[in-house]
């Protein structure tokens, strides 16, 4: 009798394997680790907001905090943490911010091929050449970008709070709607957590920031919302940038400086490449005020 019970469990599908004690749990999308994350990213967001509104010459300093940073954890994570190179890397590109803003453009250019000469022949070995050549413009470029839009002495810091409002508010919509939706992997090869839920999420984060933000400045909301939509896209692929990197190098974090996060870069990563964009789009609109170019969409 038991058996022919248990051959009619199987028959309709409710054999031992199905029943819910079996079953994988549901995800979880709060936890402990996300209660880390939240309070070291909410205390680095505050210090990094303080610092950018105190003054020019405050946010100067912040970036060179993190341009130290920034290259000692490229060197670690690329396997070029020499001395040397690390010095190579923040010299030079902090010589070469100096002569852009002084206008040495003739300065800025031997900089630049000087630091990449030296940074080649520093590693002895051509495959580590390449990734310290890149280190330059990865670490170089981004901080360049921060300088230069927050050198906008009337918008200068609303540009900075602009930029990081949109690349937290896609990191924190893209985790809860990839957490809550699951679905088809992003890029499976590169970084199995994201899904194409979480990408979505994350672009209507960076669109309802734009468009948010815009409002606040009295600004009509539809350029600056289809930039934080542009800012969201390329943030994301940052994010995926630096996961191909550490996937390359076998690494997970690039260091452990705060809890939660890892390190400099992998805090950064959405900011690296869209400091970039932002820097390109307000340099297009209003080359001589970033900070307007990049927000002022009104005649």
């Amino acid at each position: 009798m038991k058996d022919k019970f248990k051959d009619l469990l199987k028959t309709h599908g409710n054999s031992t394997s199905d029943t819910p004690s079996e079953k994988a749990p549901p995800k979880k999308i709060f936890n402990q680790e996300l209660l880390i994350r939240t309070i070291s990213g909410v205390i680095l967001a505050a210090g990094v907001i303080y610092l950018s509104w105190l003054s020019f010459s405050a946010f100067l300093g912040l970036c060179g905090l993190f341009l130290v940073l920034m290259c000692w954890e490229w060197g670690r994570l690329t396997n070029n943490d020499t001395y040397i190179q690390l010095t190579i890397q923040v010299a030079s590109i902090a010589i070469a911010i100096g002569a852009y803003f002084l206008k040495e453009w003739l300065l800025f250019t031997a900089i630049i091929c000087a630091a990449g000469f030296l940074a080649a022949w520093s590693t002895h070995y051509w495959w580590r050449s390449k990734w310290a050549l890149s280190g330059l413009l990865y670490v170089g470029l981004p901080i360049c970008s921060l300088i230069y839009l927050r050198s906008d002495p009337n918008l200068g810091f609303y540009a900075i709070l602009f930029l990081f409002f949109i690349v937290w508010g896609t990191d924190t919509t893209a985790y809860f709607a990839g957490r809550h939706f699951g679905g088809k992997k992003l890029a499976p090869a590169i970084s199995p957590g994201k899904t194409w839920s979480g990408f979505f999420g994350g672009l209507f984060g960076g669109f309802f920031i734009g468009a948010l933000f815009a409002f606040s400045i009295n600004q009509s909301p539809i350029l600056p919302a289809l930039i934080g939509l542009i800012l969201s896209a390329i943030a994301q692929c940052g994010d995926l940038f630096e996961s191909a990197i550490k996937r390359h190098f076998g690494v997970k974090d690039s260091s452990h400086l705060i809890p939660g996060h890892g390190g400099i870069l992998d805090r950064l990563d959405g900011v690296i490449f869209a400091a970039i964009g932002a820097a390109i789009i307000a340099a297009l609109h209003n080359a001589t005020n970033p900070g307007e170019g990049l927000l002022i969409w009104l005649p």
